[in-house]
């Protein structure tokens, strides 16, 4: 079963987003946040009549935790 984990991305000292993103365990999702950073994955995150992309490759750390 594919538990939600909430991901804190930090792009600069005053720049962040939150993004959600489903696995089996924090160690899965650790390995895919990690992984779409490294190929510089570009996340689309639905805002109303909008969406916003980011560039993985630009997050300079992040936490996860449960939602």
């Amino acid at each position: 079963m594919l538990s939600e984990y909430k991901v804190n991305l930090y792009f600069s000292e005053s720049e962040s987003e939150t993004i959600f993103v489903k696995a089996e365990n924090l160690e899965k999702a650790i390995f895919d946040v990690s992984k779409m950073i490294e190929d510089k994955k570009v996340v689309v995150k639905p805002e109303g009549h909008y969406a916003k992309g980011y560039n993985m490759g630009l997050v300079k750390t992040y936490h996860i935790s449960a939602k």
